[in-house]
């Protein structure tokens, strides 16, 4: 008799996606590690996997009253979590910092790269995300020519009431001052220093005296106290 061969485990719609063991995050080991609150809501929002009823808007973005299949959850929450790493406090703003204050938006074939998923896959998880109010695009292009436009990677947007989701919103305002606190920190440490002739406050930077400080200052006093000139006489009225 011959020897049934076990079927192979359910894998999620033959994507690598094993149902019982989701895959996580994992940033890049040569970045610099992110403020606590942001692997507080990557903790919180990985519950979402085994309790889809945490997020209503996400569990129904495709329209269907089932839940989202698993697969689909694990995508989600995987380009959120990769959104997050990228994720600027202040400005809550998804991008690369550049050297001028701007942000550049990260393509969604680096978004497919790091989170070690499909282009289309990625692209299916964003249209869930959008659809459900936890990511808004913001599209930018450069026009070149009059039919011939430049197109440039999205700037991405998590708006505050993904924080409210999962009770930390009150966190994220402190937050949001301490990243706003060291932003202005680092600003005043790289101003440039005033010129060789001027102090901080423009003033000459030879040394004042004591006895030139008196004797301006007596100047001064003795301007605002002068006597004011007497009017004019008025002209003398004409011979007759």
């Amino acid at each position: 008799m011959a020897q049934l061969t076990p079927s192979p485990q359910p894998t999620g719609n033959r994507c690598g996606h094993n149902p019982t063991a989701p895959r996580a995050f994992a940033p890049p080991a040569a970045h610099q590690s992110r403020p606590p609150i942001l692997t507080r809501i990557t903790e919180r929002l990985f519950e979402y996997f085994h309790r889809p009823e945490l997020i209503p808007s996400l569990n129904l973005a495709n329209g269907s009253p089932r839940n989202q299949r698993s697969e689909r959850r694990e995508a989600c929450i995987l380009v959120m979590d990769a959104l997050f790493h990228y994720l600027d406090l202040v400005k809550l703003i998804v991008g690369i910092p550049l050297k001028d204050g701007g942000v550049r938006g990260i393509p969604m074939e680096k978004i497919a790269e790091m989170t070690g998923m499909g282009l289309r896959r990625v692209e299916r998880a964003m249209h869930d995300l959008v659809a459900a109010g936890m990511v808004s695009v913001h599209r930018f292009c450069n026009q070149v020519e009059p039919d011939k436009y430049i197109g440039y990677p999205a700037i991405r947007v998590i708006p505050t009431t993904v924080f409210s989701l999962f009770g930390l919103d009150v966190i994220l305002k402190q937050e949001r001052n301490r990243a706003t606190q060291r932003r202005n920190e680092a600003k005043n440490r790289q101003a440039p220093n005033p010129g060789p002739g001027l102090l901080a406050l423009g003033c000459p930077s030879d040394p004042v005296w004591p006895e030139q400080t008196s004797r301006r200052l007596n100047r001064k006093a003795n301007w605002q106290n002068r006597k004011p000139n007497p009017p004019p006489l008025p002209p003398a009225a004409p011979r007759r």
